[in-house]
């Protein structure tokens, strides 16, 4: 069974989000699910300052952020568990703003299917886990 996940009708256009849960990185206290856009065109994932907080997530940087059209400024980089269907690992995630996205530091360890005719995407399961380690 392959997962598969609609695109979110509240942005236009619909545009694909998968659900990710966010702990701590020692694995104490509970975790929050949050829906985060699917960005191939970010360097890196980000999460609100409010998951930031409310997790205690550690600080293990700073780094530059700036958007397309733009603005930006330096943003702390947390550590965090990352788990969605068909991975689960230890991430640096930068805290920025009050929405979120999985950028390709993530991406590039998954398989999917981007479907926009019938507005989904599909997580493909992969055969072995990625080498690659997540960077901030």
């Amino acid at each position: 069974m392959k997962p598969y996940f609609s695109f979110d009708a509240s942005y236009v256009p619909p545009a694909p989000v998968l659900p990710v849960r966010l702990a701590h990185p020692d694995g104490a206290g509970i975790g929050i699910v949050l829906p985060l856009l699917v960005d191939t065109g970010a360097d890196c994932t980000m999460i609100p300052l409010s998951t930031v907080r409310a997790l205690r997530l550690p600080r293990v940087g700073v780094v530059q952020v700036e958007g397309v059209g733009g603005g930006g400024g330096q943003a702390a980089v947390h550590a965090v568990r990352l788990e969605l269907p068909g991975l689960q690992q230890l991430a640096r995630v930068v805290a920025f703003g009050d929405e979120g996205l999985v950028g390709r530091d993530v991406l590039g360890d998954l398989r999917f299917t981007y479907d926009g005719r019938r507005g989904r995407l599909e997580l493909v399961p992969s055969r072995r886990p990625s080498p690659r380690r997540s960077r901030g």
